[in-house]
């Protein structure tokens, strides 16, 4: 199988009506979409990488990342199952992040990559709370708020890990981080993006099951700024308590 053949594997699956589809929801006017279905797309990895071993080329994935949404998808979890995560793989990944195009890229970036390299010590906390300040791009704060999911859940979701399990590894995630998550929510209250507002919905979700009480003060300190969309998203009720 030829260093290549990621995109050949991709094309096969290609469906160009889903894609103009795709696009469409996720709002991308430039990045190519092939319409190969997530669920594919991961297989295709899996496929890639029992053929021809992870790739590690950081000048390849990165090739990878710029191309269409389904190579992109495949090159976060390429680098997110590397057997060792260094300050060099990371310097690739923060332009990643200013860039994604599409939440839909920007979120597999937060709960893997983000989540994961902060787990293993690559970066600190202190580059979360400088993102939170970071206005534009506003996917640095988007991303920090949705690692926030992952470092108090253990990891992504079990089908991600599980993702990550067959190409490689799964990182370590370290101990959950409330305080650091109260503070960040804190700072990004005052943020009226609808992505925004989502991912504050989308931490507190998760908070709320580590740290109800701290979720339940900031809930009822923040209620006027906070919508019905967002407290649905956590779902949580106006007094910050999870509902039955």
């Amino acid at each position: 199988m030829k260093a290549a053949s990621l995109r050949s594997l991709l094309d096969e699956q290609a469906d160009p009506a889903r894609a103009r589809a795709v696009a469409r929801y996720l709002k991308l006017n430039t990045r190519e979409v092939l319409g190969v279905p997530v669920p594919a797309v991961h297989k295709t990895a899996v496929e890639f990488v029992r053929a021809c071993g992870l790739p590690e080329d950081l000048d390849r994935l990165d090739r990878w990342f710029a191309g269409s949404f389904e190579e992109a998808l495949c090159a976060v979890f390429f680098m997110g199952a590397q057997p060792a995560y260094t300050p060099r793989q990371w310097s690739v990944i923060e332009r990643w992040c200013a860039a994604p195009d599409t939440w839909a890229l920007a979120d597999p970036i937060s709960v893997i990559l983000l989540a994961g390299f902060r787990g293993e010590g690559v970066i600190d906390d202190d580059l979360l709370r400088a993102w939170i300040a970071t206005e534009e791009p506003f996917w640095f704060r988007r991303i920090a708020l949705v690692a926030t999911t992952a470092i108090n859940h253990g990891g992504p979701g079990g089908p991600t890990k599980a993702q990550l399990r067959r190409l490689g590894r799964v990182p370590a995630f370290g101990e959950p981080a409330p305080e650091l998550t109260l503070e960040l929510l804190e700072r990004s209250i005052p943020d009226k993006r609808h992505f925004i507002r989502l991912a504050i919905g989308w931490a507190l979700r998760v908070l709320v099951e580590i740290e109800p009480v701290g979720v339940a003060r900031f809930v009822q300190a923040h209620r006027p700024r906070l919508t019905r969309a967002m407290l649905n998203k956590a779902h949580l009720d106006d007094d910050g308590r999870r509902k039955p």
